[in-house]
């Protein structure tokens, strides 16, 4: 829908509710096609500020995003874990239980999206946590990843080895987005 179009229907929207008797039925009708029509491009153009927005903010030339994942068996419960790029924290997130529930049913959490310069990067990333014998545990995964001029992905997995469960702390590059 054009904006002359979205317009147009407001207008005719704006009549139809100050004078209700002076339209027909099928009138009636064709307004209500005309605001589902506005509906769906306002919501249309709601996206395309929020990608505009998102490229402004952190545009693909500078822009790194960071996610989570935890494997569904893995003998470990996540408390808190810290993003460091380059030796300064860039994220800390401490879990609650719906979180862990949520990483735990497949979903992934985006821990990070920000602004990186091109070339050689290092992250590191802080895990703490409980064993399943409650036991206080941490880790530390580094990782040296290159940033081109497309967007960059990177992954912070628990995963469980196959044969104990046990916990295994990765940092992955997913690479451009």
């Amino acid at each position: 829908m054009t904006l002359q179009g979205l317009r147009c229907a407001v207008i005719s929207l704006f009549f139809a509710l100050s004078y209700p008797s002076a339209f027909s039925e099928s009138f009636q009708k064709e307004l209500d096609q005309q605001l589902d029509g506005l509906s769906i491009a306002i919501d249309d153009i709601e996206k395309d500020i929020s990608d505009l927005k998102k490229d402004i903010l952190f545009p693909p030339v500078t822009r790194l995003t960071v996610y989570v994942s935890v494997a569904p068996d893995v003998l470990f419960d996540l408390h808190s874990l810290t993003l460091l790029v380059d030796g300064k924290e860039k994220s800390f997130h401490i879990y609650s239980e719906r979180d862990i529930a949520a990483l735990r049913l497949g979903g992934m959490q985006k821990l990070y999206e920000g602004n990186v310069t091109l070339g050689f990067h290092d992250v590191k990333a802080v895990f703490k946590g409980k064993t399943k014998k409650e036991k206080p545990a941490s880790h530390a995964v580094d990782l040296t990843f290159e940033k081109k001029l497309e967007g960059h992905v990177l992954n912070l997995a628990v995963k469980a080895s196959s044969d104990s469960k046990a916990p295994q702390f990765l940092a992955l590059d997913l690479g451009a987005e």
